[in-house]
């Protein structure tokens, strides 16, 4: 039996492999290996599908980025699906001519995917075995978004990101910081989900946000409304976790909550800010002003002084102090899944 379609990323051994048999790009868990660059690229499977709510759905499922490489190309086409559920369009009703055009312009944009690429190994050459893990989350009014990244020395590698849109019926609802909220709790679980596969010793996890809000929420020993609660209670059982402020503009996750607007952007996504592989003492502090009282007291962070404090070892609860029963928020368990 003759064997044949070898690969590997190893030179001296494909040498010793006949060109007849030799394989320079193969397919990898779904995604597609380069040989010679050492790279997976994403291999979307865009056909021709009828330009209805049914054939755009079929579109975006055939988008294959377990990864979340091409998280902020997808989310056009997502919402615009969105839109088409609170427009009422029946599955395979034609869409109407000006929808039409807007889907192609989506639809072209989305075979760009197949051009994005990130490398194999998360760092070839490490300088040092400090390893440090740091998560970027953020939210607009359209979705929320978490992205993180694998820090040693110098260098910086792209692991995983996950963009979630706001459900249409709670859009109306929920306020910028819970949704801020929502992006830290994705966050969290995403660093926990990456720690549990990776082989090198963290010595670190920072999770950014540019909510100063969610950030006190997490500071704060005082009674919070059960929806922020719950939350935060999770977020707390990372004891090694350490959430800093950084501003908006240094966000890469940012990219991941609205449709992308400048090429630059992609970059963003995938690379990540440079102040991460520097010393510390260089990353950006809390800056400009504070939250407000009143913003703090509409979001529950500035009750009255005589709102009974929570114990210090467990500073966060989800019971009504008159009454004994837990509190659950209508709906509340539509945030709980990853």
């Amino acid at each position: 039996m003759s064997l044949r379609d070898w690969s590997s990323n190893s030179e001296e051994f494909m040498k010793m492999v006949p060109d007849t048999c030799k394989e320079n790009k193969i397919k990898v868990l779904g995604l597609e290996w380069d040989i010679k660059k050492d790279t997976l690229q994403l291999k979307p499977n865009l056909q021709e599908e009828a330009v209805t709510k049914r054939g755009i759905l079929k579109t975006i499922a055939s988008i294959y980025d377990p990864c979340g490489y091409a998280a902020p190309h997808t989310l056009s086409a997502k919402l615009f699906l969105q839109g088409l559920w609170k427009a009422g369009v029946s599955w395979d009703s034609p869409l109407s001519s000006e929808l039409t055009e807007e889907w192609n312009i989506i639809r072209q944009n989305l075979e760009v995917i197949g051009k994005v690429s990130v490398d194999r190994c998360y760092m070839k050459t490490p300088t040092e075995a400090n390893y440090q893990l740091h998560c970027f989350t953020d939210a607009s009014l359209q979705a929320y978004a978490a992205s993180v990244f694998l820090v040693c020395g110098s260098k910086k590698s792209f692991i995983m990101g996950k963009s979630r849109l706001i459900p249409t019926k709670d859009q109306d609802n929920l306020k910028i910081p819970r949704l801020e909220l929502l992006g830290v709790l994705i966050g969290c679980r995403l660093m926990k989900f990456v720690l549990k596969f990776l082989q090198q010793k963290i010595v670190r996890q920072v999770l950014w946000t540019d909510s100063q809000i969610v950030i006190e929420w997490c500071k704060s020993n005082k009674l919070l409304p059960p929806f922020v609660a719950r939350r935060v209670e999770e977020i707390k059982t990372n004891k090694d976790l350490e959430i800093r402020y950084l501003p908006s503009s240094l966000n890469p996750a940012d990219v991941g909550t609205r449709p992308l607007r400048a090429e630059e952007d992609k970059e963003k996504w995938l690379n990540g800010p440079q102040f991460i592989t520097e010393d510390p003492q260089k990353w950006p502090t809390t800056s400009g002003s504070e939250p407000t009282s009143s913003l703090l007291t509409g979001e529950g962070l500035g009750f009255q002084e005589d709102i009974e404090m929570v114990d210090k070892e467990d500073p966060v609860v989800n019971v009504n102090p008159m009454k004994t029963e837990e509190i659950i928020t209508p709906n509340e368990t539509t945030w709980d899944h990853f």
